[in-house]
């Protein structure tokens, strides 16, 4: 099982697992350190680990933008 970590700056990660992508907190437009913006972002799940501003982020915008089920409203 191949497993790829991608720091995306703050405490957030690309992770991607057998072809399954997993964004975890991604903080990434208000970010200094990011390393890409929350447009070049893929994800298959979005995972946030708290509800503070610097990990929810761009959490919502990235699941609508990928079409992740729940997230059109």
């Amino acid at each position: 099982m191949s497993t790829t970590l991608t720091w995306l700056g703050h405490g957030g990660w690309a992770i991607e697992v057998e072809g399954h992508k997993v964004v975890l907190d991604p903080f990434l437009r208000e970010s200094p350190v990011a390393p890409v913006g929350a447009e070049e972002v893929e994800a298959d799940f979005v995972l946030v680990s708290h509800g503070h501003a610097d990990h929810l982020g761009d959490a919502v915008a990235i699941a609508r933008r990928t079409g992740i089920a729940g997230a059109t409203a």
